[in-house]
């Protein structure tokens, strides 16, 4: 019974599960891009720091709405539940969008700063 219900949970939430994995690969391939063009400065730019900084912030909001959906889902009716998995998919791509609006102040505060092309 253990193993229907953790079969269930992963095919409820995969694809919850792998956008999340991409917003984090995102503001981690910003920070090592940064890094790499900064080296020493990077502490310094504090433009580029607050965007990383919010897209970190809003990845982590992501994700702990979805593991409290998934402790909640054993304990939920199907109807509580599909109403969570909505919500979660709205907050999800809202989030995609707000990282990726950060993402691109980023990189263009990057380009405008270093002239030079983005990695």
């Amino acid at each position: 019974m253990a193993i229907l219900i953790l079969e269930y949970h992963n095919r409820l939430f995969r694809r919850e599960k792998e956008e999340n994995h991409q917003l984090q690969k995102s503001h981690t391939d910003g920070c090592r891009c940064c890094c790499a063009k900064f080296t020493d400065k990077f502490a310094e730019e504090q433009e580029i720091l607050i965007n990383l900084a919010d897209m970190v912030i809003y990845t982590y909001a992501a994700e702990s709405l979805l593991l409290r959906i998934q402790k909640q889902a054993d304990t939920l009716s199907e109807d509580k539940l599909s109403m969570l998995q909505h919500m979660a998919d709205v907050y999800f791509y809202d989030v995609a969008t707000i990282i990726n609006k950060q993402g691109v102040d980023a990189v263009e505060f990057l380009l405008n700063r270093t002239n030079v092309r983005p990695c």
